[in-house]
């Protein structure tokens, strides 16, 4: 291995000798300089360099016998699933599983859609019962009726605040996003487009017979037999 002076044209100053030691330890991949100190220096943990972002960690950041740090290695993970994901879509398949066909108009299949809703709903149950917020789990103050937190549910309305404002700008429905807005009579241009409004009056059509069929001295729907004829629905005393 080089050694810094001795060799005519060569700088031996102390500066020079120690990035030379630096530029021979990274080309050989030792792990740690340590032996560029004095006797007299405290002790320092060994450090590594990453081979990919050319840091010097400590060993615990690095796998075992690897020479990539930990950091590294999960930026690469998520940069390969960000690319079999986008494979995933250009074929039509469940961006989780990335086995089976997605389901019309969206990037997950039928069986993970069901298990994100399974674990979506114990891990809310879960945290509900403990009394934290859903969002951060932070613990919620006495008396808070939300499922989130005073901080997450502002952050929350601002994101979606943000993002209706982009769409419609962008000449875009502000609920779905993707399609264009409708233009009234009037002239202008309402805020969602076609789909979503027939969704919405859907909505407040059943909220409206709900709210009929219920009034009244605590009235309720009673399903009608099966096989007999179609009529008005069928109610009862509670």
């Amino acid at each position: 291995m080089l050694r810094p002076g001795g060799r005519a044209g060569f700088d031996s100053s102390p500066a020079a000798s120690r990035c030379t030691v630096l530029f021979i330890s990274i080309w050989n991949g030792r792990d740690s300089l340590t032996d560029t100190r004095g006797p007299d220096s405290p002790a320092v943990s060994p450090t590594r360099q990453c081979r990919v972002c050319w840091i010097h960690r400590s060993l615990d950041e690095f796998e075992p016998k690897r020479r990539i740090c930990r950091r590294c290695v999960r930026l690469r993970n998520v940069e390969n699933m960000r690319k079999h994901r986008r494979e995933a879509a250009r074929r039509g398949l469940c961006q989780t599983c990335l086995n089976t066909p997605a389901l019309d108009g969206m990037t997950i299949c039928r069986k993970c859609r069901e298990r994100h809703r399974e674990n979506n709903a114990a891990r809310s149950t879960r945290l509900r019962e403990a009394g934290a917020c859903r969002q951060c789990t932070q613990p919620l103050p006495d008396g808070w009726e939300h499922a989130k937190c005073r901080v997450c549910a502002e952050a929350e309305s601002r994101r979606a605040k943000e993002i209706r404002t982009r769409r419609l700008a962008a000449g875009l429905c502000g609920a779905c996003g993707e399609r264009p807005r409708v233009k009234l009579e009037t002239g202008e241009f309402s805020k969602r487009c076609r789909t979503c409004l027939d969704k919405a009056a859907s909505y407040k059509r059943n909220a409206r017979e709900r709210r009929h069929l219920t009034a009244g001295g605590g009235r309720s729907v009673v399903e009608r037999p099966a096989g007999s004829a179609p009529g008005a629905a069928e109610v009862r005393r509670r």
